[in-house]
């Protein structure tokens, strides 16, 4: 019986198989090219009355098949070409042979070749068309965002009692946040609602101390952040690429061309690869190919959609990079209204070194809730670009639980239970006073590296003395001097900051006693707003602007008995303003008993400067302006991100007579201008211009004059600051221009170059400029370099050959070559020069 059913149901089948083989039509063709007879890849076909689409592969071919017990229509289609309609098709034996007529593109371009290529070019072309409409349409929206980013680390151990070596990464940072995000013609602003940081390594926690402002000297507010978290807020992973280039340092030093910029045909190479169906459009997927190599240019694929040609989704990478490594990036854009598409995924990998580890970071960015008709009042937009609502300090993560997409993987579940555990502990009067204990506990090594601690948490109190190796001064003035030192700190619970720091030494040559003592106080960190104090009698240099092989001469000293005062605040955002005034009573080390070394190694530059014995009381008051300073408002702390403008500053220094003893009697003010031009596709520039004089000379000591920097024989310094052939150092009580630029190519030239671009250097050009007029002295010199970038236990360097040429009143024209080492700022992102 179970036989006979088996025969029967083989049989329906066979008799089904063949009545739809029956009642199917099949039909193979070719599509090609009218005047060329070249074949056309994805090619759209539509087939009525089945209603269905099929595409030509990538030869032109195409097989089709209808259940239409009826003649069917073929409707051609292709970007660049004449729609063209087939009726009454039947089913041949033969191939059908359809061609296509070129025809007029809406971008009004000339007929295209018939390539794989080029039609992807032509779509990507299309879509870059449709960006003003899209900037238009998406001027103005607020949306709720939610960021989280992952770390792991790799980490190599043996297992418990065993000698077997466990490799792999391992969690040890979780940071989310949850934060409602604005948005008006290219302005951002945020509100964090929510944030959560979970560290549970201790080079993340103790290798970065972020300063609040890096730009205003004297501020010594600090945050602790993690230096590989490149992703640390919704603004900074604000990656669109409809934007014409990406500016981002963190991934590069240099701009990124988008695939959808205006010029982006100019990068890349574009390939149709793949085209599906989806929800009654037509996606095409686009390869994505830098036709140079070795410039910062994305690699993979982007989808558009054909109706309007939207940008819906890309994955790419940046295979050329010396900031990071294995950087990718993951983005979705979704409609948010009536034609309005944004970024609602993204999602940024990359792998960073950090004290000679690799650490592995994986940050998402999700947004959701978007109005797109937002009502901003005047002024909402200003340059506080993000600021943390009270509760967002807190550690309930009540909402972060809520607005959470998708729940905590068991591992992630498992770290930050730990770090939970961790911190309740840490909070305890208990966990206080074990670890007060571990760190008062000092040994011999610390007694003779280190230095020797004490520290009572509870109170924000911290107690600490110089080792001994510190403590030893071999090469002091006069020779060798033995010296005591070692500072206080006392942080309040309004997170203001008292610092006291002393040093007292002796020299046994000249059996002279020194020393000196400073306190601080910040009490409005927010403003930056501190004073201080210090006294003491010193040796201290005459000037910093001196050359390497004479700034630690003997000549660049004198003996200084003083006292001083201080007082610096942000008066307005972005203005501040710092007052010192001292009074000293400064004398020649003549006749001071010196160290054979120094006069062997300095030899003529060894003698002590002479002069007559006096006092002065002198006034600085210094102004910066920092024009459309960006910050950061975080509780009782300010971060300043900086300005994209030239920041201004003007010195005045005045010495006062007849106060005290004072002898002096000047007026000197100095204006300097200064800015590091954000990078463009030709590169970077920066420029500093400063321009000074004495209004008042009365009684002017040498000691006071303006001091130019010496040059060093091999050594390229700092150009924005100082000459490279100066030559000695140079002084002077008259009006001064000082001028100086440079320029990084970055790659612009070098990348082009078949085979040298191998080598992934890049040049660099500038020049400089010291005048003095009633000296009749004039200094120019000009300078061009090759450079190459590399990373140093996790830092950005570069190093680079300059040929530096200068003429002036003093020197024949002439050509030294010079050795630079420029170093890369992670915080403001950008190079030091």
């Amino acid at each position: 019986m179970r036989k006979k059913k088996y025969t029967y149901w083989l049989f329906m089948l066979l008799v089904c198989s063949v009545s739809w083989a029956v009642q199917a039509q099949s039909l193979k063709g070719r599509v090609m090219d009218a005047d060329t007879k070249e074949a056309l890849p994805f090619v759209s076909i539509r087939i009525q009355p089945d209603n269905t689409t099929a595409y030509t592969d990538e030869n032109g071919n195409f097989e089709i098949s209808s259940t239409a017990n009826q003649a069917i229509t073929l409707s051609f289609s292709l970007i660049g070409y004449k729609n063209i309609e087939i009726k009454d098709i039947t089913p041949r034996s033969t191939l059908l042979e359809v061609v296509l007529q070129p025809s007029e593109l809406e971008l009004k371009e000339a007929m295209i070749e018939v390539k794989k290529e080029n039609v992807g070019k032509t779509i990507m072309r299309k879509a870059i068309a449709q960006k003003e409409e899209q900037e238009q349409n998406n001027n103005a929206y607020s949306c709720d965002t939610y960021l989280q980013t992952n770390m792991e680390k790799w980490i190599k151990k043996a297992k418990k009692d065993t000698t077997e070596v466990i490799e792999g990464y391992q969690p040890v940072y979780l940071y989310e946040s949850f934060s409602r995000l604005y948005y008006l013609d290219g302005k951002y602003k945020q509100h964090i609602k929510a944030e959560r940081k979970e560290t549970g390594d201790e080079d993340l926690k103790n290798y970065g101390r972020m300063a609040i402002d890096w730009s205003f000297s004297g501020s010594s507010t600090g945050l602790v952040y993690n230096p590989i978290e490149y992703f640390r807020n919704p603004i900074d992973a604000q990656i669109d690429l409809y934007e014409n280039q990406i500016n981002q340092t963190t991934i590069s030093d240099r701009p990124i061309t988008s695939p959808l910029s205006n010029l982006a045909t100019l990068s890349y190479n574009f390939k149709l690869i793949d085209i599906e169906d989806l929800a009654g459009d037509t996606i095409f997927t686009i390869q994505v190919e830098p036709k140079f190599k070795e410039s910062p240019l994305f690699e993979g694929i982007v989808k558009i959609k054909q109706n309007g040609y939207l940008l819906k989704y890309a994955k790419l990478t940046l295979p050329n990079n010396t900031a990071i490594k294995n950087f990718s990036l993951e983005i979705r854009y979704d409609s948010i209204g009536d034609n309005l598409w944004r970024p609602s995924y993204r999602k940024f990998n990359y792998n960073a070194p950090l004290n000679g580890t690799d650490y592995k970071a994986e940050t998402l960015l999700l947004t959701s809730n978007f109005d797109t008709k937002p009502v901003f009042e005047n002024g909402f937009f200003n340059n506080e670009l993000i600021v943390y609502e009270l509760d967002a300090l807190n550690r309930d993560t009540t909402l972060l639980s809520k607005v959470r997409p998708l729940p905590l993987t068991s591992q992630q579940q498992r770290f930050v239970g730990k770090q939970d555990s961790l911190w309740l502990y840490q909070q305890s009067p208990e966990y206080y006073r074990i670890q007060d204990s571990i760190y008062n506990h000092n040994t011999i090594l610390d007694f003779l590296y280190k230095g020797v601690g004490w520290k009572r948490r509870s109170i924000g109190l911290t107690l600490y003395f110089n080792s001994m190796l510190e403590s030893i001064q071999p090469l002091g003035v006069g020779g060798y001097r033995q010296s005591i030192g070692g500072s206080l700190d006392k942080e309040f619970a309004s997170a203001n900051n008292l610092e006291l720091s002393y040093q007292i030494n002796y020299g046994f040559a000249n059996e002279d006693w020194k020393g000196r003592m400073r306190l601080r106080y910040t009490y409005l960190p927010r403003r930056f707003s501190k004073f201080s104090v210090s006294f003491g009698d010193t040796y201290e240099m005459i000037t910093l602007n001196q050359s390497l092989e004479a700034i630690f001469s003997r000549s660049n000293f004198v003996r200084s008995t003083s006292f001083g005062a201080g007082h610096s605040f942000e008066v307005w955002n972005g203005i501040y303003l710092t007052t010192d005034v001292a009074y000293a009573d400064k004398r020649s080390i003549e006749g001071l008993q010196l160290e054979r070394w120094s006069s062997e190694l300095f030899g003529e530059l060894n003698t002590p400067a002479t002069f007559d014995r006096y006092v002065s009381l002198i006034l600085d008051v210094e102004f910066l302006f920092q024009f459309q300073q960006k910050y950061i408002t975080r509780g009782r702390k300010k971060i300043v991100l900086g300005t994209n403008y030239p920041v201004l500053r003007v010195l005045y220094r005045k010495g006062i007579p007849n106060i005290g003893t004072s002898e002096v009697n000047f007026d000197q003010i100095e204006l300097n201008a200064y800015h590091k031009i954000p990078p463009t596709k030709l590169g970077t520039t920066n420029w500093n211009v400063k321009a000074g004089s004495f209004l008042n000379t009365k009684s002017l000591r040498l000691l006071e004059y303006r001091f130019f920097r010496g040059s060093d024989i091999y050594l390229f310094s700092d150009p924005l600051n100082n000459l490279q052939l100066l030559g000695p150092t140079l002084s002077t009580a008259n009006p001064y221009l000082f001028g100086a630029i440079i320029h990084h190519f970055d790659g612009v030239v070098m990348d082009k170059i078949p085979l040298l671009n191998k080598l992934q250097l890049e040049t660099i050009v500038g020049g400089a400029a010291l005048l003095i007029p009633d000296q009749s002295f004039e200094h120019l010199e000009a300078f061009v370099g090759l450079g190459k970038k590399f990373r140093l236990l996790g830092e950005q360097l570069q190093i680079a050959i300059y040929a530096v040429s200068a003429n002036n009143d003093i020197d024949k024209f002439n050509v030294t070559y010079k050795l630079g080492l420029n170093f890369f700022d992670a915080l403001s992102g950008r190079w030091i020069y």
